[in-house]
């Protein structure tokens, strides 16, 4: 089996950088494009630590919509940036 990991995006709503102009958002798209080219493909992905950099809901949509491109399945582990209290239900899909 084969196992990609990959951790703390902090992706950011459209339009909005993080951390002194890092479009964190471009660069998990980046990742992802990479994961898809591995030849072979991993069987899953787990990705770690802060998916969102606030937690919202918007974050949540588009973290869905990048690593929905992903044609295997994908495990959330959470960091501290995100905010579980709100159970988005797009994080359980």
């Amino acid at each position: 089996m084969i196992i990609a990991q990959i951790s703390d995006f902090h992706v950011r709503p459209p339009g909005k950088r993080a951390y002194g102009g890092l479009d964190t958002t471009a660069m998990l798209r980046d990742a992802v494009a990479a994961i898809g080219a591995l030849d072979p493909l991993p069987d899953c992905v787990i990705a770690t630590g802060d998916l969102t950099d606030c937690g919202l809901s918007e974050e949540y949509a588009l973290l869905q919509d990048v690593l929905g491109k992903l044609p295997m399945s994908v495990f959330l582990i959470p960091g501290n940036h995100d905010r579980l209290y709100l159970h988005d239900p797009r994080i359980r899909e």
